[in-house]
């Protein structure tokens, strides 16, 4: 087992604990404010008309209003279940994996979970890299999408 000098056991022991459940029923301006927030005007999701004639027979919500939701529930660092002793923190990045097209009208639960902690050595001294996955779902307990996140934690 690796040797931490940050990360504790009380961190590794929350691995696949979930930090967070948030649900969001999906309506009309989940798509037309995304879409005017990025001005992406595919018709999937910009035109009902064209969308009723694409492969999907409808409406889609654009693949980013799941990931945005993701952060309707709060940051994942008010949520740990742990005192974090790396207080200070920037984004890591993340990955992102679609399954199933979500349409107006569908309920999706948000389900946030610690994934894992990994600890460096760098710049600003130790550095732990924590990691959260998001697993969507819809009203039917269908995997409609997961996320993966990471943050990176520095005493500094």
């Amino acid at each position: 087992m690796a040797q931490y000098k940050m990360i504790t056991p009380e961190m590794l022991a929350s691995r696949g604990q979930v930090l967070n459940v948030h649900i969001t029923q999906i309506e009309p301006y989940h798509i037309w404010s995304y879409v005017a927030a990025v001005e992406d005007d595919n018709p999937l999701w910009a035109d009902p008309e064209l969308a009723r004639q694409s492969k999907y027979a409808g409406q889609i919500v654009p693949p980013g209003v799941l990931i945005e939701m993701q952060m309707e529930g709060d940051s994942p660092d008010n949520y740990w279940p742990f005192k974090d002793p790396l207080p200070s923190r920037v984004d890591g990045g993340g990955e992102c994996w679609f399954y199933k097209p979500v349409r107006v009208g569908d309920t999706i639960t948000a389900i946030r979970r610690v994934v894992d902690f990994e600890e460096k050595e760098g710049r600003l001294g130790i550095m732990g890299f924590y990691t959260v996955e998001v697993e969507y779902l819809n009203q039917r307990n269908e995997l409609v999408a997961k996320s993966r996140w990471t943050s990176i934690h520095y005493s500094q």
